[in-house]
């Protein structure tokens, strides 16, 4: 049947690629007419187009965040830059990051701050600014930059990822011998950290971590090190450890927790060993929520508090298997797969 089936197919395809040769062989004065001059816009002119997307609505509905994307020829990269859309306005520019780009809006529970994060030469870096417009003031100043941020329900703080800072000796050696790395071997695992961002917009700069945690402690005293150390009070660590690196997070409803799923280390080859682990904000003290074979990840709370959605491989490491959707209890036990009757 399915021979059959094919054979009118088949027959289209013949006849269309031997159509012209009957002709030519049957001696017609006309010959195929020749393809049409391309009209449309160029590769270039593809590339130019403006794009948006990742658009954020505020707490009372009635505003819009969104990213813009356009080429930057002169520079050889693509700019971002955030606009802001208001019910009844017209849209308008919200960031101008000349060279560098500013990108993953997040609106402060309260609607009156706009995190982002921005490059302006130091490594990406949080960023807020008023819906209203003005200058953007640093909220963080982390070396190498933040991974990721979100703010906490009630606005007082962030659940900040930051890669672990590179051992002195190794910076040493990079600056003698440029930046390398041994295959498989050298990782930098990324953890959580909370910000305290009333304090740190209390303290009116940026904040950095802690001296211990920057490698710049030499036990001497210097000019500036109080102001050092008060930069410094905003951030306090979650997670540490080099066994594991965090990938996405989630704060509870109620603040008091953070879900968070992790894998041994940065490498592709180890999403199959994702687990999820909870870890409370008071007290920093991580409990693991699933651990099984297979990847496990991308946490959400439901509204109640009381369960985490995840996504799974359901037990099984291979791949190239589709995900399904599972949710646990949020004081542990099994999991439950939710979508095992869908193809």
């Amino acid at each position: 049947m399915k021979v059959k089936a094919l054979c009118p197919v088949m027959c289209l395809v013949f006849c269309a690629f031997a159509a012209p040769s009957l002709v030519t062989a049957e001696g017609a004065e006309s010959t195929s007419p020749a393809p049409p001059e391309f009209s449309g816009p160029d590769f270039k002119a593809v590339l130019s187009l403006q794009g948006t997307g990742d658009p954020k609505i505020s707490p009372d509905g009635g505003s819009i965040v969104y990213t813009t994307y356009r080429a930057d020829w002169e520079d050889n990269r693509f700019d971002a830059e955030l606009w802001l859309a208001r019910r009844g306005e017209e849209p308008f520019q919200l960031t101008r990051t000349d060279g560098e780009s500013s990108s993953d809006a997040s609106w402060s529970p309260d609607g009156e701050w706009i995190a982002f994060t921005a490059d302006r030469g130091d490594g990406a870096q949080i960023w807020l600014i008023s819906p209203n417009g003005g200058e953007a003031r640093p909220l963080t100043a982390v070396e190498d930059g933040v991974s990721a941020f979100e703010w906490s329900p009630d606005g007082n703080h962030m659940a900040v990822a930051i890669t672990d800072r590179r051992d002195p000796q190794r910076k040493k050696l990079e600056e003698t011998y440029g930046e390398f790395a041994i295959e498989d071997h050298d990782f930098r695992s990324t953890h959580l950290w909370v910000l305290d961002v009333k304090a740190s917009l209390a303290a009116d700069a940026a904040s950095e971590l802690p001296a211990e945690e920057t490698g710049d402690d030499d036990g001497e005293a210097e000019e500036g090190e109080g102001d050092k150390e008060d930069k410094a009070m905003a951030f306090r660590r979650l997670t540490v450890g080099g066994n594991f690196t965090v990938g996405t997070f989630r704060w509870s409803p109620d603040g008091t927790k953070i879900a968070f799923d992790h894998r041994p280390d940065p490498r592709v080859e180890s999403r199959s060993k994702t687990n999820l682990s909870i870890v409370d904000v008071e007290t920093a003290e991580v409990t693991e929520l699933v651990a099984q074979p297979g990847p496990d990840s991308d946490p959400h709370w439901s509204p109640s508090g009381k369960w985490i959605l995840f996504s799974t491989g359901d037990g099984n490491p291979a791949y190239y298997l589709n995900s399904e959707l599972a949710k646990v209890a949020v004081d542990g036990g099994n999991s439950v797969v939710l979508t095992e009757d869908l193809d």
